[in-house]
């Protein structure tokens, strides 16, 4: 939908339980009983579906937790749908962008249709889910995925982990020790190696490192440090097509691993 209002940041939600994510783990008693249980559950924040006669179809679903912690679910949305951080939108306002953004591309349908074009649905879908708790933190994820017209569908993953006892979303700059941001970068840079060598084909040492040749600079220069998550493996950063690679390569995920990570990340932060 070409001007829908977009969380940007993206696949089907993953609950441990119907009801209540667990994970509460190597917690002192006290510490456990002062941190809340998060809820999996989910709301529908919006939804709207019109079709033409032949059932062609403009459809827009936008999905939120449902955590039963306020101030949790506050968090979470914001950070899932409030793409310009400076213009904060009340759910009204939001919902009626969404409306008024929906209207128009509604529009667009019938013209391309009446145009004679084969164009097929036009979509946009945004659903963000708590994963999983393990502590105080909390782990989610939001899967957007669209399609107005063209070749294919875009679509986007990102992740958050949030502080259950603040409500505060924790950042690469909390997660790491201080002055350890450059050594981070250089695993980053040898994972993206690694993944490259893997993934472009390269039969020789020749052709691989002329596919490192092709792709390094970018990455150095554009890989964003914002969208990550700490997992059983390590520190994953995650990029949506288009971010690091080509759309033919699909989602890329980097992890530098816990034993290179022990004293990056805060002994608070890591699983091992």
């Amino acid at each position: 939908m070409r001007d829908m209002p977009s969380a940007k940041f993206h696949f089907p939600k993953v609950g441990i339980m119907k009801k209540t994510a667990f994970f509460l783990l190597a917690l002192p008693a006290a510490a456990a009983a002062q941190t809340p249980l998060l809820s999996t559950d989910s709301y529908t924040f919006h939804a709207q579906k019109k079709c033409l006669k032949d059932n062609v179809c403009a459809e827009i679903r936008i999905t939120l937790p449902k955590t039963g912690s306020e101030s949790v679910d506050e968090t979470i949305k914001y950070a899932a749908l409030q793409a310009d951080a400076e213009l904060i939108l009340s759910d009204q306002d939001r919902q009626k962008q969404y409306r008024t953004a929906f209207a128009e591309t509604f529009n667009e349908l019938r013209e391309y249709r009446k145009a004679g074009s084969h164009i097929d649905n036009l979509y946009f879908y945004d659903d963000t889910a708590l994963l999983y708790q393990r502590g105080n933190i909390a782990y989610f994820r939001n899967f957007a995925d669209s399609y107005t017209g063209g070749a294919h569908n875009h679509y986007t993953i990102r992740y958050f982990m949030l502080d259950a006892d603040s409500s505060k979303l924790i950042t690469l700059d909390d997660l790491l020790r201080s002055g350890t941001r450059p050594r981070l970068n250089g695993l980053l840079q040898n994972a993206y190696d690694n993944y490259i060598r893997e993934h472009s084909g390269c039969t020789n040492e020749s052709e691989c490192d002329a596919a490192l040749r092709d792709h390094k600079t970018f990455f150095a220069a554009e890989a964003p440090l914002t969208n990550f998550t700490t997992t059983a493996d390590g520190l994953t950063f995650h990029y949506s097509p288009y971010e690091v690679g080509p759309w033919a390569a699909g989602a890329i995920e980097l992890t530098v691993y816990w034993h290179d990570l022990q004293d990056i990340i805060k002994p608070q932060y890591r699983w091992f």
